[in-house]
């Protein structure tokens, strides 16, 4: 416990970390002398405080996280060998021995990211990597490429995961294009059985690209504005922050996006004791937020036992153009929420499309709970630990 906010697997080196920043505010007079951030920035103070409050927080054992491979450093002078050290994150990914054939075999490759700000683009392609930092807020990997500045969307991304079974934990994955730079993805996951635990993804419109596969993200934040979660996998989301940013004039918020495009249900995004609310400073009077939107026509979505707060309007879902319902859509979208808490939960101003339903029972929400969702029982590592249960919605703020 630091703070009286639990840290999840930090290890040594996000210890040593703290202290020195303890250290630096003692001898500035108790000024905070970190680099100040810009409103809606998420630093680990924010993330702690964020998710302090959402319900079962789990520490995993001092086992975890596995011993690094490999090191990355700002500057590798002076850091122990073994393992290698590298400057920059892809150098370390790219120096991975090759994974055995038999993809049954557990070949994790373990890159202890340090405490620092990597601006650069990292691609993954081998299977079972992992990206381990010190912190969030202390690990930035962070970029700016844009739709704006004429790249493909699916190009803007700071951190590309492509290599099945990958794990990131304490660090932060960010694109600074801000609001202006349209489509500008922070990470993009066509990862199959991928752990993001403990991190936070930052970015404006399209933030996080869950692309395909079977993907959990746990006790992580998620910074955006528009379509901030999109993408056609199946994918967890527990204790988590969904961090409602500020759109350019005149548009509206959408937390999701989800791209099903088959009746058969095989994606969809699952919302589980999380919370929705304003990122710290940011002020969203007189701006519609949406719970989500049809990226495709049997888009797939629910909000169980999570926290709302007043940003989440009334309506609570939108179409993918506010000012032109398909009618088909609304059929064949599948919304659904249970057990909410929070201002923006009153489910009785919701949408009346024939797509949208509260459920009734718990029997029918554990349908969405991780085990059954994503059956994570039989593939996420045993030290990573999560809640099994329903359980219950986060607090509010106090």
């Amino acid at each position: 416990m630091v703070g009286g906010v639990r840290r999840c697997g930090l290890g040594l080196a996000m210890a040593v970390a703290l202290l020195l920043a303890a250290l630096v505010v003692v001898a500035s007079g108790g000024a905070e002398t970190r680099q100040k951030l810009p409103a809606g920035s998420g630093n680990d103070d924010d993330h702690a405080a964020v998710l302090s409050r959402l319900s079962n927080v789990i520490d995993p054992p001092g086992s975890w996280p596995p011993r690094a491979d490999a090191v990355v450093a700002k500057r590798c002078r002076g850091v122990a060998a073994p393992p290698p050290c590298y400057t920059s994150i892809q150098a370390a990914v790219d120096h991975a021995p090759a994974p055995q054939e038999a993809e049954e075999v557990e070949d994790k490759y373990v890159v202890h990211v340090l405490a620092g700000v990597y601006d650069e683009t990292v691609n993954i392609t081998r299977r079972n990597v992992m990206l381990i930092g010190d912190g969030v807020g202390a690990t930035v990997i962070t970029g700016n490429k844009s739709n704006a500045t004429g790249v493909h969307m699916d190009m803007t991304a700071t951190v590309n995961a492509l290599g099945h079974g990958f794990i990131a934990q304490n660090l932060t994955i960010r694109n600074t294009a801000g609001p202006e730079g349209r489509q500008a993805v922070a990470l993009r996951s066509n990862s199959n059985k991928s752990v993001v635990y403990w991190c936070s993804i930052e970015g404006h419109e399209d933030t996080l690209y869950v692309e395909n596969g079977i993907q959990f993200y746990l006790q992580t934040s998620i910074w955006g504005t528009v379509d901030f979660v999109f993408g056609n996998a199946q994918a967890m989301f527990q204790s988590c922050a969904l961090l409602v940013r500020r759109p350019p004039k005149g548009k509206h918020n959408v937390l999701t996006a989800q791209g099903c495009n088959n009746a058969s249900r095989e994606s969809g995004f699952s919302f589980h004791m999380c919370t929705v609310e304003a990122a710290p400073g940011v002020d969203l009077d007189g701006v519609e937020t949406y719970l989500g939107r049809p990226y495709r026509n049997f888009s797939h979505v629910a909000f169980i036992k999570s926290y709302l707060s007043r940003v989440v309007s009334p309506n609570g879902w939108v179409a993918w153009n506010k000012n032109k319902v398909v009618e088909d859509t609304t059929r064949t979208i599948l919304y659904l929420e249970y057990g909410n808490d929070g201002a923006g939960a009153d489910t009785a101003g919701r949408v009346k499309w024939p797509g949208f339903r509260v459920l009734n029972t718990d029997d029918e929400a554990i349908a969405y709970t991780a085990d059954t969702f994503i059956n994570a029982s039989k593939w996420v590592p045993e030290p990573i630990q999560y809640v099994h249960t329903l359980g219950t919605a986060p607090p509010p703020r106090a």
